[in-house]
């Protein structure tokens, strides 16, 4: 009918798009390459449910942060539970800590060269993750002609360098 679009992909997942408006499409539903249906539900256009085919799901709760709407918490059906916390400072709102139902926390800081200029991620610590990737640090290139590339990544606990982006005659490397 036209209001239904479907995406195949090489390796046989299926993914069901409903026509909300001229120039925006939803994604209903998807199945993986076993025919096994994902159902997504939205209220407001938002996510707010995906359940997989024995039933079992998770939830999206949103909230207000600095006037805009964000993901406050995501619960599943097996009873666990995950929080984000924000903060909001000169009109940009940036996600601060998320608290893991066994009480694991990741905490996430944020600098800004120039506000009221977007705050870019500075250092975030995440016990869930692996290897080195728990503790990171970034910093970001002034002159590299657009704001809020990276341009190192290093290790937050012994300072090890992970990445670096670098910027020569306007090109990123």
């Amino acid at each position: 009918s036209g209001d239904i679009f479907y995406l195949q992909t090489a390796n046989g997942f299926r993914y069901r798009f409903e026509k909300l408006s001229t120039t925006y499409y939803q994604l209903q539903d998807f199945k993986d390459s076993h025919q096994n249906l994902y159902s997504l539900y939205y209220q407001n256009k938002r996510l707010i449910k995906i359940i997989e085919p024995a039933g079992r799901y998770f939830e999206i709760i949103y909230g207000d942060a600095g006037g805009k709407k964000v993901i406050t918490k995501v619960a599943s059906s097996d009873g666990r539970i995950v929080q984000y916390h924000y903060t909001s400072v000169n009109g940009w709102v940036s996600l601060t800590d998320v608290l893991y139902d066994d009480g694991t926390q990741a905490v996430y800081s944020y600098n800004s060269n120039t506000p009221p200029e977007k705050p870019v991620l500075s250092h975030a610590i995440d016990p869930r993750t692996t290897d080195n990737a728990t503790d990171m640090k970034y910093t970001y290139n002034a002159n590299a002609g657009v704001t809020g590339f990276m341009a190192e990544q290093r290790n937050g606990a012994d300072n090890s360098l992970m990445a670096t982006l670098t910027t020569e005659n306007g090109k990123r490397t």
